[in-house]
């Protein structure tokens, strides 16, 4: 099966993503070091956790693919 144009893209900006993140943020400007990036998503994980906006389906769905890893 072919690719989409839509999973070219999504690929080209996770190559991207990745290049940037494993030189790290002394030699990008825009990048945030690792621990930056985890503590973003703990304050995401907390805040969708404890609020109403739960109810929504993906909201409900990343909270609960994230609460093994987030128990630990």
């Amino acid at each position: 099966m072919e690719p989409s144009a839509r999973d070219e893209g999504a690929l080209c900006r996770l190559r991207q993503l990745d290049h940037v993140y494993l030189e790290g943020p002394s030699k990008h400007d825009h990048a945030m070091s690792f621990e930056t990036l985890i503590d973003t998503l703990i304050c995401l994980f907390d805040e969708c956790q404890n609020s109403t906006l739960r109810k929504e389906r993906c909201i409900s769905e990343f909270v609960e693919s994230a609460s093994l890893p987030f128990s630990l």
